[in-house]
């Protein structure tokens, strides 16, 4: 005889079935959460180490021999592995070994050029000292550039960077493994910022990172700019070829950034991507610069809040002596020296994302002339003074004026070429208006050119 009390009581096939299944799921759910944590444990230990195929008769001393530093213990190898038995490595798998302790080469940059006021502090604390060309430096260094101070190296692999005025740059890591010979750049901007053309590297374990406070930059065969903004204090990175990957050190993202883009990160984390903008064009980038001080006009670039100019003695921008940011469409700088020198133009976004940039190669041959006339006792003596070139003569012409400061006819009333001296007296000259000017000729790789002044007026009266 049944009791109907225990009947009603006993759970059904179907409550029994439903209790079954979500033990089954919370087991197969913590299964499967116990597999995920290895994944990601190995995920973050391949940032940080590289790794190693165990090989027939491989043991961790012997491999810890190899390729680590004498100071670290190869149970220290067992234990971020998390081996139990060293005696026991299965062949064929993965060994990772953590970048910290690995064996190395110290590698060096050498000073390709530098100009102005540059202080370098080397890795062993002694006080900050002054470099040439040539000189290399080490793993540690702290570089400190003044204003209008530039300077340029080449590391081992052959990637060059270049870094502006008012920066500081300090070589983290310059190391080549002895594991697969790979390379480990490791580069800290605190203010200012680097150009930098990364050669192609070599192997998935070689590494090159840009840093700033608020980001880090991965290359790997780029061309590229990581700077610190001087008036935001926006980490910045601008990537002309190939690509970057950028970490936002305040969010922990990982930003994708492949060419001919910008990221901007602000001290709060906020990315800002945009499109570099287009290259400007410089009117005169090409034009002989003859007056006495230099000058460039720049085509406007929509969307550019503000454009760069940079010149350097170099096309590759290595022997950089100028930088300047200017607000508005054109820039004079200070008389230079002549010769053959490069100019590059650059527009920069209002989120101080600088764009991409055209390169122009331009003569200065300074070909200006300050003249004067005046009044001598025998008529009319107009005298110049120019900078000394031997190969220098004048150019002389004097006009009936329209009135408007301008000749009355194309025809000159006194045309006198090739002079070798300063002046030139003129007598006889009736009562008038008159124009003159004086022209400044200079023979160059097989050329004339010639540089006139402005119209100058003049007035004779009755005697």
């Amino acid at each position: 005889m049944y009791n109907i009390g225990n009947i009603e009581s006993a759970p059904s096939s179907k409550t029994a079935m439903m209790r079954y299944s979500l033990a089954l799921f919370l087991i197969l759910s913590m299964l499967l959460l116990a597999m995920m944590q290895p994944a990601n444990a190995n995920t973050q230990v391949k940032k940080n180490a590289i790794p190693y195929i165990i090989q027939s008769g491989d043991t961790l001393l012997e491999i810890k021999n190899k390729y680590i530093r004498p100071e670290i213990s190869y149970r220290l190898i067992q234990k971020y592995n998390g081996i139990d038995n060293n005696k026991r490595l299965k062949i064929g798998s993965t060994l990772f070994l953590p970048r910290q302790y690995l064996l190395y080469k110290q590698s060096r940059a050498e000073i390709l050029s530098l100009r102005g006021d540059i202080l370098i502090a080397d890795n062993r604390g002694e006080e900050a000292k002054r470099y040439k060309v040539g000189d290399v430096i080490s793993e540690g260094a702290v570089i400190n550039t003044g204003r209008s101070s530039f300077m340029s190296l080449a590391l081992e692999d052959g990637s060059q960077i270049s870094l502006p005025s008012n920066s500081n740059v300090t070589l983290k890591r310059m190391r080549r493994y002895v594991i697969e010979r790979a390379i480990d750049y490791d580069f800290d901007i605190m203010r200012g910022g680097s150009r930098t053309k990364v050669s192609p590297l070599r192997g998935s374990n070689d590494r090159f990172r840009i840093r700033t406070p608020k980001a880090v930059s991965a290359v790997r065969g780029t061309e590229f700019q990581m700077r610190v903004d001087d008036s935001t204090d926006n980490a910045i990175a601008e990537v002309v070829e190939g690509r970057l990957s950028v970490s936002n050190s305040i969010t922990n993202r990982e930003v994708p950034l492949p060419a001919g883009n910008g990221l901007a990160v602000t001290k709060t984390g906020r990315e800002i991507k945009e499109k570099l903008l287009p290259a400007p064009e410089v009117i005169n980038g090409t034009d002989i610069q003859k007056n006495e001080n230099i000058s460039f006009e720049i085509a406007p670039v929509k969307g550019a809040n503000k454009y760069r100019i940079s010149l350097a003695n170099d096309a590759s921008f290595l022997e950089q002596f100028e930088d300047k940011i200017i607000d508005g469409n054109s820039l004079t700088l200070p008389s230079l020296d002549n010769g053959r020198y490069f100019l590059r133009a650059s527009a920069i976004s209002v989120n101080g994302i600088e764009g991409l940039y055209n390169t122009y190669s331009f003569k200065r041959l300074q070909n200006s002339v300050k003249a004067q006339a005046a009044k001598d006792d025998n008529g009319l003596l107009f005298k110049w003074s120019a900078n000394s070139e031997t190969n220098r003569s004048f150019h002389f012409q004097f006009f009936a004026s329209n009135g408007k400061d301008k000749p009355k006819s194309e025809i000159a009333i006194i045309d006198e070429s090739g002079l070798k001296s300063n002046n030139i007296l003129l007598s006889n000259i009736s009562q008038g208006e008159y124009v003159w000017r004086l022209g400044t000729m200079i023979f160059d790789e097989g050329e004339v050119h010639t540089n006139w002044t402005e119209y100058q007026s003049l007035t004779i009266g009755p005697e």
